[in-house]
């Protein structure tokens, strides 16, 4: 059972009772009577949050002004309980922000041959605190310029302390370009510049930079319109990370109202966020900004998947991360490895994956999305806006038992809005609900070597490839496979390549099943097409075969006396995939008997509001049986237990008997225009975020 509830009452009242059982403190960098020395008193505070970190017992509060803070914050210990936390929060009415990287001011020198191209030295001083915690799956070089971006699964990262660098992270040799991207990130203005990866695409492209072959120098394209750069304030990051504790395990520790900026983090594995639980427990970040991390913006669970760490891989648990916003990171918003009993909600996860990451093209291991969860159990990622993401929306991979993904809005990104991926758990299913998933670049909702998954009561609209697609393709969990799926109550509408694919029943697909859903319209905008459903073909170590597919619809044609008009030749079926309509998909696999189509006469989702807007068809109907587990709605509204409607909207939002009106041009018999009025009645309006907070949080 989740713990989250009780950890959300205990977080309101503490609030409540501003942690009266410890010490408030004060941190104000932009008090010129600010020190370290001082006592941390409101009228003598503290210059650095460092110093605040080192000094706070159980049970006590720092309060941080406003103001810019360059260092990392590294606590020295964690709170004793749920009623004696440490906390870190923002004072009343203050915007601190606390950043990986230090103000540069180099002495630009125009380059020969390069109009608007101009070079600067690096001093190696400048990564005087540059610190990778000492652990030796974490040697890097001590200088972001002078490293490489890994993103791979650590094998090629792990060395010896005694052996020093080891030669993949070395920045770049002296050769030839492309060179590979390095940690080190310049900001101009506070704005991100492109990191070239030669001469040639630095004079090709301006506001980019290029790191020389010896990581000691930096050519800047800087065009002719832009102010000029001894007005420009440049930032280089030197820290590689923001907030992180020396040590694992520490608990109890809460974060609010901060802003964390730019930090040279390495990439998974190990999995190093900005900002970092390092395997820690009970921690409590709530309503903060993080953005621009080289890769991960926030780790909320272990940091590597084996245990050659120093100090144990203690298993992270019981974290509330909630109201956050988690923006334009290299990688990865949230990335959470053996974490288990974890909330994550009311976050805004936009524009991750800001550098392209991708597998097999600039990287040898998959692990971006907005986002990513891995080996985890009892996970609740609810009421999230996921959008803009350059990767997958949100990914769980490799065992799950007892999560949820709920009530999120999931919008414009990549391969797939939810990816789940590699895991069974018959006990404790994976519960994917009253999502809205949309203009993915990509299926809406997608699984592959996954059994025992729910899928509900979600909305999957206007997606680039499948609505929702589940298969077989690797032999991972030995055999593996993909079964004991279920597929209710959704409305799959609009995607491109059609709605609902199940794998072909076979060794390893076994018991998946599909109904109660409302399906409609594949392929553009134009009209109205009939919904499409594919059995595909298992990878693996069982493939499925063409053939046996083809017999089963052949069998089916015969058994069901299936006309010739709507009949494919067998030489026709062998050459391409089989898409069937509804009709011939219930009787070639059995499943949505139950289901309909004609969810909406008009429809369209405003990504900018973000709102939906349908009038909606005679299919939009409660005709539903209920899912156990789901009792609430995107928006918080009850589920009946018997005849709900499909998808997560329970109750249209206009009377079906009263109309909107609005006007269009006309011309009247004389050929004269005007404006006429019209009446549409049953439209309705979906104002899908913000959304009002959502009390209950429910273990499925």
């Amino acid at each position: 059972m989740f713990r989250t509830l009780r950890h959300l009452c205990l977080g309101v009242a503490l609030l409540a009772a501003g942690n009266a059982i410890g010490t408030t403190y004060h941190v104000a960098g932009q008090n010129p009577a600010a020190s370290d020395d001082n006592p941390g008193s409101e009228t003598l505070p503290w210059r650095t949050i460092s110093r605040a970190a080192q000094a706070l017992e159980p049970g006590d509060t720092v309060l941080i002004g406003s103001g810019v803070y360059r260092e990392r914050v590294s606590p020295a210990r964690g709170g004793a309980s749920a009623e004696a936390p440490i906390t870190y929060r923002a004072a009343a009415g203050a915007t601190p922000v606390i950043k990986g990287s230090d103000v540069w001011k180099p002495d630009w020198k125009p380059v020969e041959a390069m109009p608007g191209v101009f070079s600067a030295r690096l001093d190696e001083s400048l990564f005087s605190h540059y610190e990778t915690d000492d652990e030796p799956a974490l040697i890097a070089t001590g200088n972001p310029f002078k490293t490489r971006i890994s993103i791979s699964n650590g094998q090629d990262k792990m060395v010896k302390p005694t052996t020093g660098l080891a030669i993949s992270l070395v920045a770049r040799p002296d050769d030839e370009p492309p060179f590979p991207q390095v940690l080190g990130q310049i900001y101009a203005d506070g704005d991100p510049l492109a990191q070239a990866a030669g001469k040639d695409e630095l004079a090709r492209t301006p506001r980019s930079f290029f790191v020389g072959a010896q990581g000691d120098e930096i050519l800047l394209h800087w065009p002719a319109d832009a102010p000029p750069l001894a007005d420009v304030t440049f930032e280089i990051t030197t820290r590689a990370r923001i907030f992180a504790p020396q040590i694992r395990g520490l608990g109890y520790i809460h974060l609010e109202g901060l802003s964390f900026e730019h930090a040279a983090n390495q990439g998974p594995f190990p999995q190093v966020g900005a900002v970092s639980v390092r395997s820690g427990h009970d921690w409590i970040i709530r309503g903060c900004r993080i953005r621009y991390a080289q890769t991960l913006g926030l780790d909320v669970g272990s940091e590597f998947f084996d245990d050659r760490l120093r100090d144990g891989n203690p298993r992270s648990s019981g974290h509330i991360i909630e109201g956050n916003t988690i923006t334009d990171n290299g990688l990865c918003g949230i990335a959470g490895y053996n974490c288990h009993d974890v909330r994550i909600s009311g976050n805004r996860i936009e524009r991750n994956n800001r550098l392209g990451f991708i597998q097999g093209l600039n990287a040898s291991w998959e692990e971006y999305a907005g986002i990513k969860i891995l080996g985890s159990r009892q996970v609740l990622v609810a009421d999230n806006l996921v959008q803009q993401n350059g990767a997958f929306g949100i990914w769980f991979d490799n065992q799950w038992a007892g999560s949820r993904i709920t009530r999120n809005l999931v919008l414009q990104n990549q391969m797939a809005g939810i990816f789940i991926e590699l895991g069974n758990a018959p006990e404790a299913p994976l519960l994917v609900d009253n999502n809205v998933v949309a203009y993915t670049s990509g299926h809406g909702i997608y699984c592959h070597d996954a059994s025992d998954v729910i899928i509900a009561h979600n909305l999957s609209y206007r997606n680039s490839d499948w609505g929702i697609w589940l298969w077989t393709i690797s032999p991972r969990g030995d055999p593996g496979g993909c079964s004991n799926n279920q597929v209710r109550n959704n409305v799959v509408f609009g995607n491109g390549a059609g709605a609902i694919s199940l794998p072909f029943p076979g060794k390893l697909n076994e018991n998946n099943s599909s109904d109660f859903n409302l399906v409609d319209s594949y392929g553009t905008f134009i009209g109205i097409k009939p919904a499409a459903f594919q059995l595909n073909l298992t990878q693996g170590k069982y493939p499925a075969k063409k053939r046996d597919l083809v017999a089963a619809v052949l069998d089916t044609y015969q058994k069901y006396n299936i006309p010739p008009s709507r009949r494919l030749s067998e030489e026709l079926l062998s050459q391409q995939p089989i898409t069937f309509d509804l009709d011939l998909w219930r009787l070639v696999s059995g499943n949505d008997r139950h289901s309909r189509t004609g969810p909406f006469q008009k429809s369209f989702l405003r990504t900018g509001v973000p709102d939906f807007e349908c009038v909606l068809g005679e299919g939009y109907t409660p005709f539903c049986q209920a899912v156990p587990g789901v009792s609430q709605d995107y928006f918080g509204d009850p589920i009946p237990a018997a005849a709900c409607y499909p998808g997560p909207f329970q109750a249209p939002r206009v009377d079906p008997a009263a109309f909107a009106i609005f006007e269009k041009y006309s011309r009247n018999k004389e050929g004269n225009l005007f404006i006429e009025t019209q009446k549409q009645t049953g439209r309705n309006r979906f104002i899908l975020w913000p959304k009002s907070p959502i009390p209950s949080q429910v273990a499925p």
